[in-house]
């Protein structure tokens, strides 16, 4: 199985949207709602309840500092280029200037179906408009890694990549070969945004509810999951990490009532910002 024939993948971008439309004020995605649909809404509250109660918080939080290190990134850069691998349903390329190009890399049906809403969005001025490049790549394969570099030596300027809610999903090998072109052919003082899930959490009670819940839902086999520890990222010579954060810091950073999460109710994923030097 790999990252294109996983059909129903996008089903957990779906979820996340119900997330950040719930916590809109923290998330700074004021379009969330508009890809809340009745069946990912009903999964989102059924894996609340059953599963991670702070679930609804986590992936506002996580957005949140995705779109701060964007904002920041485009206050330093004139002229960069938005790459977004896996990006779902996310609404950061609304969140900078439109001249800054923005390729998305997501699986066939996502990008098909993103497409059809965007234009309804747009024709109903419920969305600005935006030129988004659409690529369909399997990132488990090597030859994509080719026709990322491609991007990446055509632009001008610097280069933000986001990669949310992909590692985990990705073959250790592949995650080398993303790592070793960040590595080498990012300009310099491009940055990459990130999540991880680090092995201390492989069997927290929340993980092992999310573990069988995916397996349910997307037939994905508990066991098929890749585990990053934060030494695997010191090997990148000129990789730096620039701020290394999880949830709990980030209540306390983005929420007037912090404390509401409760350790062991929700996915501890490691979220880090690096630089290329």
């Amino acid at each position: 199985m790999t990252f294109l024939t996983m059909a129903k993948i996008s089903e957990t971008a779906l979820l996340v949207n119900w997330s950040k439309a719930k916590n809109a004020a923290i998330s700074k995605d004021r379009w969330a709602h508009l890809w809340v649909t009745k069946e990912s809404a009903r999964i989102a509250e059924e894996y609340t309840e059953k599963v991670v109660p702070g679930h609804p918080l986590v992936p506002a939080l996580r957005n949140r500092f995705f779109v701060d290190a964007l904002q920041a990134f485009e206050k330093k850069h004139e002229e960069f280029t938005f790459i977004n691998l896996a990006a779902g349903f996310t609404s950061y390329p609304y969140l900078i200037s439109p001249h800054h190009p923005v390729y998305e890399i997501e699986l066939p049906h996502v990008i098909a179906y993103r497409k059809k809403k965007i234009k309804e969005f747009e024709a109903a001025g419920q969305l600005p408009k935006r030129k988004i490049n659409f690529l369909s790549l399997d990132l488990n394969e090597a030859p994509s890694i080719k026709q990322i570099e491609e991007i990446i030596l055509n632009q001008k300027g610097t280069v933000f990549v986001l990669m949310e809610g992909l590692l985990y999903y990705l073959t250790q090998e592949a995650i080398d070969r993303l790592f070793g072109l960040w590595n080498q052919s990012l300009p310099k003082g491009s940055q990459l945004g990130f999540v991880t899930w680090p092995s201390a959490i492989k069997d927290t009670p929340a993980m092992k509810g999310l573990r069988g819940c995916f397996e349910k839902w997307l037939q994905w086999p508990q066991d098929q999951y890749t585990w990053i520890e934060r030494d695997y990222f010191s090997r990148w010579d000129h990789l730096k990490i620039l701020e290394e954060t999880n949830y709990l810091v980030l209540e306390k950073k983005y929420c007037n009532r912090p404390n509401e999460l409760v350790p062991g109710t929700f996915v501890d994923e490691s979220v880090f910002l690096m630089e290329k030097s």
